[in-house]
């Protein structure tokens, strides 16, 4: 242990290879959360990938060849590190030690350390009063969502503008685009439209809890504000408070200044969400340290500037978007007001037309100046000049994921425009409006390696020696976006599954009226009374709207179906978000372990991925069948239902188990006849083959035994005796071939 101890320490005098800070976004972290969060799947890929993994090919006889499939082996582990106080002195970021070894199979072996520091500054936010809060929302929100759309569907309006008052004659081609343009830009709008609506309606809702005076609960009431705007509640600290801005930099120049003084031969700044502008803010200043490489994942600098850059010029703008969506709803509610009582008159119709005029005109300024403030995020020669002499040797690595709410896409096309160093690479993560933004790190074929590479290649570590081994890196990451491609189209057959049954829409009120008188007759006062306050809510809007008296128990009962089946399908979703990562898990084995790929592996991952893809498939069946085929399904029906689709999951099972075993087939053969071509004899051929026997008549043997079963759909002893023979044959026959040659 004390030897141990004496390493550690003499690993901590040596001056790091690579110094590595890492900054988190806004939000409330603790101290050393970042850097277990950011630092630990690093090194943890890293020692995975420095396993020691070789290739046993048999030449003749006992006598073989052994071939590192990566190229390198070698360990990655922590040495030292320092979290939180008391352990923790003063002005000190948490930080820890690693180190990194890597020998190549030429020989070759080099030893590194790195350094994991941490810039905290989260302590630094301080929580806003909640009414400027909200009003800053309630006006700068639409616009943000409104630039998202934007990005997100690639729409210039001041390109559009310009087309459609281009004079002269038009083509039909153009002509036809035109129009599928304006259909694109009205769809967005309502969109955009519909969105605002819910977020004012939510903001208001949740400020009416503010007004409780009591300062834990307006804490509270900040925090879920923040988690509910995202990005746009983050920039509200950065952009309308300066001295928090300043204050934030502040710790994240000290956190560099200390990696720098730990005389670090190469410095790095891995910073994620909100912290990718708070580290640019330090990196890109005078007589900042200079930094070799520079990480964003997630990076919501974009939105930031254009923010800002409104703030700046045209704050009132901020208005207009924030009243687009309340002005066209009070619009939109007058004419159907009018339509249902049948009213006539210029006096009556007159103030909803007038209040739609406005509605356009709120829309229309929103659009222009969501145009122009992204117009002007490209950055002029001048910037780029400046930014090259403050830090001439960073490389910056933007990476988005495909679905993050908050980067919105690549860099390049706006702030790093015509910017070569800076590079953006989209990743896949989960492909989830809600969960990719704080999933990268568990992206470990996607993610993960195209980090530790630009680590590597920044400090010279030699992690990558064998061109085959970034085939199967490259090879893993395809599988990879596939099965988030697959987690992508089940999350949509669930959502579409709670739709589809409206088109049995008179079976759900009757469902939805039973679940309601249900509910309404449980012997629990609050339900009950959160039932009849719904009913007469429900009630009281519909004769505001209608100008009609009406009931709203139809209106509830459909609320409760819809909140009972979303529940289900959450819950169910988790289940399947669970297998779903341990199949991911199993199916990046081969990048880490490339000797492990073959025909016996893979058949038991595509078992897996069948089971998985049974899982997913249950709910949409299940609504399927109970919108078009009620007289199949019903509460009686119901585990005849499921055991049917149990038996036609345990089909699906079996068809990937028959086509393994053709693959397995087709590779045996493939074996044999390269091993009968370099040896003299059949059995010296057979013997050169490492583990020909024992794979192949297992699975044949469980093949032909769960087979017949299956066939004769009964228990039956007897087909199990030649399944019994053949691995008793197998066994047999595998000890024989492995005997020395004499």
């Amino acid at each position: 242990m004390e030897e141990n101890t004496g390493d550690a320490e003499a690993q901590e005098r040596l001056e790091p290879d690579l110094g590595i800070l890492l900054v988190h976004g806004i939000g409330s972290h603790k101290q050393g959360e970042t850097l277990n969060e950011f630092a630990m799947p690093i090194l943890k890929w890293i020692d995975r990938w420095l396993v020691r993994d070789v290739r046993i090919d048999r030449l003749v006889g006992q006598l073989a060849r052994h071939t590192l499939t990566k190229g390198v082996t070698g360990t990655a582990e922590f040495t030292s590190g320092t979290l939180r106080p008391p352990d923790l002195p003063l002005d000190t970021p948490a930080h820890a030690h690693a180190r990194i070894s890597a020998a190549s199979d030429q020989g070759s072996h080099a030893t590194q350390s790195w350094l994991f520091a941490e810039c905290w500054w989260s302590p630094q936010t301080l929580t806003p009063r909640v009414s400027p809060f909200l009003l800053w929302l309630i006006t700068r929100g639409p616009w943000l969502v409104l630039l998202h759309l934007s990005q997100a569907f690639g729409l210039d309006y001041k390109a559009f503008s310009a087309e459609l008052q281009e004079p002269g004659s038009r083509t039909v081609v153009a002509q036809l685009r035109g129009t599928w343009k304006s259909l694109k830009f009205l769809f967005i709008t309502l969109v955009w439209l519909g969105i605002s609506l819910l977020l004012i309606a939510l903001w208001g809702v949740v400020s009416l809890i503010a007004l409780v005076p009591i300062g834990y609960v307006r804490q509270r009431v900040f925090a879920l504000l923040l988690a509910v705007t995202g990005v746009v509640g983050d920039s509200y600290v950065l952009i309308n408070d300066p001295i928090q801005r300043v204050a934030f930099s502040s710790s994240a120049r000290r956190a560099l200044a200390w990696l720098q003084a730990r005389g670090c031969r190469k410095l790095a700044v891995i910073a994620h969400s909100q912290g990718a502008a708070v580290a640019r803010d330090v990196l890109f200043e005078r007589d900042a340290p200079h930094a070799d490489l520079f990480i964003t994942l997630g990076p919501g600098i974009a939105k930031l500037d254009a923010l800002a850059y409104r703030e700046r010029t045209e704050p009132q703008s901020f208005l207009w978007s924030g009243a687009a969506a309340p002005v066209t709803l009070v619009a939109l509610l007058s004419f159907i007001r009018l339509l249902s009582t049948g009213e006539a008159g210029f006096g009556l119709w007159g103030f909803p037309s007038l209040i739609g005029v406005l509605a356009l005109i709120a829309i229309m300024v929103s659009w222009n100046s969501v145009g122009n403030s992204l117009e002007r995020l490209k950055p002029d020669a001048f910037l780029v000049l400046r930014n090259r002499q403050y830090q001439p040797k960073l490389r910056w690595r933007d990476f988005y994921a495909s679905h993050d709410p908050v980067s919105n896409g690549s860099l390049s096309a706006t702030i790093a425009a015509n910017v070569s160093s800076i590079v953006s690479r989209k990743v896949m993560v989960l492909a989830s409006l809600l969960g990719d933004h704080t999933a990268y790190w568990t992206s470990r074929a996607d993610f993960l390696p195209r980090v530790v590479a630009a680590l590597n290649f920044c400090a010279g570590a030699g992690l990558f020696a064998d061109r085959s081994a970034v085939r199967g890196i490259v090879a893993a990451r395809g599988t990879y976006r596939r099965w988030v491609r697959f987690l992508w189209v089940s999350r949509w057959a669930a959502t579409a599954s709670l739709f589809l049954p409206l088109f049995a829409f008179d079976r759900v009120r009757l469902v939805a009226a039973d679940l309601h008188d249900g509910l309404h007759r449980l012997p629990v006062a609050s339900i009950v009374g959160v039932i009849d306050g719904l009913d007469k809510a429900f009630g009281w809007l519909g004769a505001l709207v209608l100008g009609q008296p009406g009931s709203g128990e139809g209106v509830t009962a459909i609320l409760l179906v819809s909140i009972v089946s979303a529940g289900a399908l959450y819950v169910w979703g988790r289940i399947v978000a669970y297998w779903w990562q341990h199949t991911a898990t199993l199916l990046m084995t081969p990048m880490f372990m490339p000797s492990r790929d073959q025909a016996v592996n893979r058949l038991g991952s595509w078992l897996l991925v069948a089971w998985v893809a049974t899982l997913a498939a249950l709910p949409p069946a299940l609504s399927a069948a109970w919108t078009f085929a009620p007289q199949e399904i019903s509460w009686q029906t119901l585990f005849r239902f499921l055991a049917m689709f149990a038996t036609l999951a345990c089909m699906l099972g079996w068809f990937f188990l028959l086509l393994g075993l053709v693959f397995m087939t087709r590779e045996l053969a493939a074996k044999v006849i390269a091993a009968r071509k370099a040896n003299s004899s059949w059995v010296k051929a057979l013997r050169s083959i490492p583990d020909l026997w024992i794979g192949p008549f297992a699975w044949f043997a469980f093949g032909v035994g769960g087979g017949s079963l299956l066939w004769q759909n009964r228990y039956a002893p007897v087909l199990w005796q030649p399944a019994i023979v053949l691995v008793a044959i197998g066994v047999a026959a595998h000890f024989f071939l492995r005997r020395p040659a004499r």
